[in-house]
C-alpha cells in the first residue's frame, strides 16, 4: 500500500487548520510527521467536543521541512505534494513568537527552501494560499481543490462542514491558541524581509509564488 499524499508548509501557515477541516469532512486521519503530536488534528484541537472521530489509515500526511534531522524529504518520497503558502513576514514572525530558536535569517532560508522543494518536485499537487484558506467565503473552494487534486472522493460530512463552517473554524483556532503560547519579541519591518526573501529565492520564483504579497 502506497503512502498517502502530503500537505507541506512552513510552520504557522494553516496546515493544522487544514488537517482539522479535512478530517471533519472525510472522517479520516491526516497524520502529523511529529510523533509528539496525536495522529488526529480533531483529537488534538477539539478535545472530544465534536462527534466526528477520524479513522486510520491516514488519508494525507503533514510536513514542514524545516528540520533536516527528521528526514522529511525521504518520508515524502514520490508522494504528491500540496504546498500551503502564507505571507513570509506573517508566518515567520508568528513562528518566531511561538518560540522558534532559529535566527530570522535561518527561518527565511527555510521558507525559501520549502518553495524550492515544491518547485523541483516531480509530483506537484495544488498550491494553497493561507489567506484564501482562512477566508470563510473562499475556503470551501480551496478545500474542494485539495480533495480533487489528491483524488479524495470520501466526503461524508461535506454538507455538515458547509452548515457549520464558522463554528469549525472557531474550534480549530481556539484549540490552537489553548495549546501554543506566544512570546513577546520585536522584528524588523516587512520591507527588509521582502528584500532578503527576493535575494534568497530569486526573481523568478519570488514572482511565481509570492507576487500577491509584494504590495501588502
Amino acid at each position: 500500500m502506497s503512502e498517502p499524499n502530503c500537505l507541506v508548509s512552513y510552520p504557522r501557515s494553516g496546515n493544522t487548520l487544514l488537517r482539522f477541516l479535512i478530517e471533519y469532512i472525510t472522517e479520516r486521519v491526516v497524520i502529523d510527521f511529529n510523533q509528539d503530536i496525536p495522529d488526529s488534528a480533531i483529537d488534538y484541537l477539539a478535545k472530544g467536543s465534536l462527534d466526528v472521530v477520524p479513522k486510520n489509515p491516514p488519508i494525507l500526511r503533514k510536513f514542514h521541512m524545516v528540520d533536516e534531522t527528521l528526514n522529511e524529504k525521504e518520508l515524502v518520497g514520490n508522494s504528491k505534494v500540496t504546498l500551503i503558502v502564507r505571507d513570509y513576514y506573517d508566518c515567520i514572525v508568528s513562528h518566531a513568537k511561538r518560540g522558534c530558536s532559529k535566527s530570522i535569517e535561518d527561518q527565511i532560508q527555510d521558507y525559501c527552501n520549502l518553495i524550492r522543494y515544491y518547485e523541483w518536485s516531480k509530483n506537484k499537487g495544488c498550491i494553497v494560499y493561507y489567506e484564501d484558506l482562512v477566508d470563510i467565503n473562499k475556503q470551501p473552494e480551496v478545500i474542494k481543490e485539495i480533495l480533487d487534486s489528491n483524488d479524495i472522493s470520501e466526503r461524508p460530512n461535506w454538507e455538515r462542514y458547509l452548515d457549520n463552517i464558522e463554528e469549525l473554524n472557531s474550534k480549530s483556532k481556539s484549540g490552537y491558541i489553548r495549546i501554543y503560547n506566544s512570546v513577546d519579541k520585536t522584528y524588523e519591518n516587512k520591507e527588509l524581509f521582502s528584500k532578503v526573501v527576493r535575494y534568497n529565492l530569486g526573481y523568478h520564483l519570488s514572482k511565481k509564488y509570492l507576487s500577491r504579497y509584494e504590495d501588502n
